[in-house]
């Protein structure tokens, strides 16, 4: 190892003006570490004390325990860990050290540390522990961190780094996206996870705390100081603020930096003192370092704050905002609400317990006078949002991490009086916990919010979900709106009184790339896309808002392996919908200079041509860069909004520093209103009193078990490009059920990715979800049809030929209220569009006619069709979850989703398994009897990692290649993960399949019947489900059962208070 000693006596001078009294540097520095020597001497031990930020000591690992050469140094492996020594340069007393970040968006200080006092230079005599693996929060960009303990006198003192940030870069992601993005854009990076070292810019040590050490705000203060004055700096000179405020020979950025300032103020504004300051500094060629350029660059700045928030002022004086962690997991928006009853909780990096319920005053002089008006130090506070005459304030509330959830609460604001409106279920004397969260209120005075009263987890990860509810005012009479898989949130409302929300979801598509935005009436009718749902671009649109007096809608433009942030962006439907277009990125732009561009020029840029549709650039999109979240639009030029000027380059975690609350503008014009060091803070509102959109009168008829879809012409639009007319002959609807709980879980693939499947009903590569066939429709001749389904159950399309085969099928879903009657004009048109008409023809002939109703699929009908033919959804929960009620446990019981063994496995028991049994099988080179399989024969996608708990069978396995169509000689379906965008028609399955040939007379003269061909047509054309529900073939314990249980009866639990609501309320 190559061993250093220098000793360095500099001016005592940080970016901002000299070290406080309490604060000094160390004299020399001695490590046994190598540093980086490309060019020689520019990494050297020594830059982490010559005063300057601009430089950096860059120490290697010393460990070298690993056994890679792909590494620098090599064998290096975390822990990252080096150790170094400190000289005084005589007895000082000291309490704490600061750790300086080098200017890089990435985190590669240490992380933990052990520091001693020592009595020599080398650190081996006398040694005295003072902190002992003290963690470090993660920092950057010229950020400090600090390890404190009790006053000490030495001379020496050594530091033992025994962990840096440098290995908690996830990949694919750094390496595919964070990275690729920053030099994209020109941002200073570090940190790749090939190169294992410790990055320190500055250290200096103190006998006080100084002034920037960070620590929870007391209740008064809304902001500390020095953060204000460095997001000032950020604004004016750059992130790259090392060396403002430090030469000793001249000052012309400083100048500079002044004379911007000033000229952003207006002349009323009494700027002569400052000019005439200007002036003098000038004329005197006084030195930056002298500490009256940064006095008079500060005073000119609060002059500019002062009239920077006049327009804000003249809309509202005071806001109430949160402070928070930073919400999400590791898989973006599945995540956030940490139930306490949760079978697994993955809280973020960033997470952090405490929260509390703020109220900002905005005085003239620009100061923000604070209040705590609620505080939980063991739980959280969030989502506030105040009633149109702003006299009441909703938001979401939880006392423990551990033992409570979130529930809603309103405020009084003139009397501050609180009161909780939402509860848990008490269930056999225990409450069953569910998360309310994201209240606001709609136009009539009732509250849309969302929760996970539905029960159900995501596909993929195993989180709870969530679904959209209202109640009135004051909690009562719950009502749910939508009835989607994963996670559908965020509801707020539009100008035009509708509700716009975020919706995660992917049926027989990629996990990663669809989080459009969605809208509906406040009754939960005319669900349908806002903008976003068939393109890759953006992959996520969170946090969206209607602007006032505007058509358009202020959001955040984010990825989906991220966090609750992302880029602030304007959306304009009228320029466009899909693949960015009519959205502009405002306030910064990719680079991080202020000002806004159109986001139409990002497109994907798949690194790998084998997989054209994946792009993890466009999965982590905003995650790199200035970071937003939560925007609130006064109007299109003024705004509220959380922010981080530093950003956050580590994907999930963690945050340093927060979020702070700002005021804001699109050029990039922008003052801190309110910042913590001990929390995250947003969901910023003004208290002001609104005009309340219009109220839409309830589309809802009670009494109709059904809705009615009509559509005016499938081949209108891109979906059947190129079918000739008459090819299309019916609709195949599908409906979706859900998952209550993780029980096994598999992997499973496609285009995009591949990556886990939770309780899964298919082999590896099959169906994401159990899927009801609830029956078929004609299509007209004139490509119309119209027809009813059962309200509340969430349905897609399969418009199908004469043999059954699957044209174009839809990969999303919608779902129908009661009475409810939605139109569309074709097949995947464009939302915009009014969609043409043949002079000559009045009307198309499905409205002609009346409504369809559904025929039995392959001559069966579907138990739920049936019961509601003679039957009101009011009867019983099953009637109103419908598809997603609670199943039996019993692992052969009958089921009504499609299934391989109640449906495709009696085909070929009745054509196939004379020849194709386990006797023949040298001969046929299969076998399709029914039997279970042989755990040797199940190939699974993550062998070892994964464990299904289905007993599948033997012919399933065989016929489908274990789940995987790329190996599979007779049989083509699409892989769940394929593109997010639309597929072109006959894209794959049926029509694409050998085997369906081997069902006609002309394969050894088999005699298989027009329907069992359709059925086996349209169980390749559902992507090859196995199970007709989540229960039916599970290899569950008792224990499991139960657990699973739980779950299925928390379900029915909530369905059933909600039944009973809705009853009392029709008087049923």
């Amino acid at each position: 190892m190559k061993t250093t000693f220098v000793s360095v006596l500099l001016a005592l001078t940080l970016f901002a003006g000299t070290l406080s009294a309490a604060e000094f540097r160390p004299a020399g520095v001695w490590t046994d570490a190598e540093c980086f020597s490309d060019p020689p001497g520019r990494y050297a031990a020594e830059r982490m004390i010559d005063g300057d930020r601009g430089t950096y000591a860059c120490l290697l690992d010393d460990t070298r325990t690993g056994s890679s050469t792909a590494v620098w140094p090599h064998k290096a492996a975390p822990p990252v860990t080096a150790t170094f020594v400190l000289d005084l340069g005589a007895e000082r007393t000291i309490s704490g050290m600061r750790f300086v970040a080098r200017n890089a968006w990435v985190y590669v200080l240490a992380k933990n540390v052990t520091i001693s006092a020592c009595a020599d230079p080398q650190g081996k005599e006398q040694i005295r522990p003072l902190a002992d693996k003290q963690e470090l929060p993660a920092t950057s960009n010229s950020n400090s961190a600090f390890a404190d303990w009790p006053p000490v006198t030495t001379r020496y003192l050594k530091v033992r780094v025994n962990d840096s940030y440098q290995k908690r870069y996830p990949g694919p992601w750094m390496l595919e996206a964070q990275l690729p993005w920053s030099r994209k854009v020109g941002l200073a990076t570090a940190g790749d996870g090939r190169n294992l070292n410790i990055q320190i810019a500055e250290i200096t040590c103190y006998d006080a705390r100084p002034d920037d050490y960070p620590v929870k705000n007391p209740p008064d203060v809304a902001f500390p100081r020095h953060r204000l004055e460095r997001d000032w700096l950020y604004q004016d000179a750059g992130l790259d603020i090392a060396r403002v405020f430090t030469s000793s020979s001249d000052a012309e950025k400083e100048r500079s930096m002044v004379e911007k300032v000033l000229g952003q103020v207006p002349e009323a504004s009494g700027l002569d003192p400052l000019r005439q300051r200007l002036v003098q500094l000038a004329e005197e060629k006084v030195p930056a370092s002298d500490p009256r350029w940064r006095c008079l660059y500060l005073d000119a700045c609060a002059a500019r704050r002062r009239a920077r928030l006049q327009p804000v002022r003249a809309r509202a004086t005071q806001f109430v905002y949160a402070k928070h962690h930073v919400f999400g997991c590791m898989q973006g928006l599945a995540g956030k609400y940490d139930i306490p009853d949760e079978q697994i909780r993955d809280y973020t990096p960033g997470f952090k317990t405490g929260g509390q319920l703020c109220l900002g005053t905005l005085l003239e002089d620009g100061s923000v006078e604070h209040e705590v008006l609620l505080e939980k130090p063991e739980g959280t506070i969030c989502y506030p949002n105040l009633s149109w005459d702003a006299r009441t304030l909703v938001f979401s509330m939880r006392d423990n991490f551990e033992t409570d959830s979130y529930y809603l609460y309103t405020m009084d604001m003139a009397t501050r009086r609180v009161k909780q409106i939402t509860f848990p279920i008490v269930n056999d004397g225990k409450p069953m916990p569910v998360a309310d969260c994201e209240p606001t209120f709609l136009p009539d005075g009732r509250i849309v919010f969302t929760s996970t009263r539905d029960v159900h987890i995501s596909d993929c990860w195993y989180r709870a979900g969530g679904n959209i509810y209202c109640c009135d005012a004051d909690g009562r009479n719950i009502r749910r709106l939508t009835f989607d898989q994963l996670m559908t949130n965020n509801p707020q409302v539009l100008e035009d009184g509708r509700i716009v929300f975020t919706r995660w979801e992917y049926n027989d598509r990629s996990a990663l790339f669809n989080h459009p935005l969605i809208v509906m009436n406040p009754d939960g009718t005319a669900q349908m896309e806002y903008y976003g749902n068939n393109s890759m671009f953006p992959a996520s649109i969170i946090h969206a808002r209607g602007i006032p007096g505007s058509p358009k809608a202020i959001a955040l433009i984010a990825g989906h392996h991220s966090i609750y942030k992302g880029k602030l962006g304007l959306i304009d439907r009228s320029k466009g919908i899909q693949a960015g277009c009519g959205i502009e990125l405002v306030n910064t732009r990719l680079d991080g200079r202020p000002g806004r561009e159109p986001a139409d020029s990002i497109a994907p840029e798949p690194p790998d041509p084998a997989r054209p549709y994946l792009d993890l650039k466009i999965d982590i999109f905003g995650q790199f860069g200035p970071q937003y979240a939560h925007p609130y639009a006064f109007d299109e030029e003024n705004y509220l909004c959380s922010f981080c000027p530093e950003g956050y380059l580590p994907p999930f975690g963690p945050f340093n520093p927060p979020l702070g609350v700002y005021y804001m503008r699109p050029d990039g014009t922008r003052e801190l209103l309110a910042f913590d060091d001990w929390q995250s803070t947003g969901q910023a509102v003004p208290v002001m009193s609104r005009a309340a959109p219009p109220a839409r009168a309830s589309l809802v008829n009670p009494a109709d078990n059904n809705g009615i879809y009509t559509m005016q012409d499938v081949y209108q639009g891109p979906g059947l490009a190129g079918v000739p007319r008459g090819t299309a002959k019916k609709l195949r609807v599908v409906a979706l059920e859900y998952r209550v709980a993780r029980m096994g879980y598999g992997q499973n693939g496609g285009e995009c990715e591949t990556g886990l499947c939770q309780t899964p009903i298919s082999l590896n590569s099959g169906s994401w979800d159990v899927k009801h066939v609830l029956g078929e429709v004609d299509i007209e001749a004139d490509g119309s049809c119209s027809f009813a389904v059962p309200a509340h159950a969430p349905v897609y399309f399969q418009v199908l030929d004469a043999k059954g085969y699957t044209i174009q099928s839809m990969r999303s879903w919608s779902t129908l209220q009661n009475g409810e009657r939605l139109s569309c004009i074709g097949c995947h048109e464009n939302k915009t569009d009014a969609g043409a008409q043949a002079a000559p023809q009045i009307t198309t002939l499905a409205l002609s006619k009346p409504v369809q109703k559904l025929q039995p699929f392959a001559g069966k009908e579907h138990p739920l069709v049936g019961r509601l033919a003679s039957q009101s959804w009011l009867d019983s929960v099953e009637n109103y979850l419908g598809v997603n009620a609670p199943r039996s446990l019993d692992a052969d019981a009958p089921v009504d989703g499609f299934s391989y063994v109640q449906e495709i496995q009696p085909i070929f028991d009745r054509h196939c398994v004379s020849c194709h049994n386990g006797s023949r099988i040298e001969e046929t080179k299969i076998s399709l009897t029914g039997e279970a399989a042989r755990p040797e024969s199940v190939h699974l996608i993550g062998a070892g990692q994964v464990d299904p708990k289905r007993a599948y069978t033997q012919s399933y396995v065989a016929v489908t290649t274990s789940g995987d169509p790329d190996k599979n000689p007779w049989m083509q379906w699409l892989k769940p993960r394929s593109r997010a965008v639309m597929l072109p028609p006959y894209h794959t399955g049926a029509s694409k399949s050998r085997i369906m040939d081997y069902l006609e007379p002309a394969h050894y003269d088999v005699q298989v019947g027009e329907n069992e061909k359709r059925t086996f047509a349209c169980w390749l054309d559902l992507l090859v489900p196995f199970c007709g529900s989540y229960t039916q073939h599970n290899t569950w314990t008792d224990a499991e059962k139960a657990e699973y249980g739980y779950f299925q009866e928390k379900r029915r639990v909530y369905a059933a208070a909600e039944l009973e609501s809705l009853r009392r309320s029709l008087s049923y």
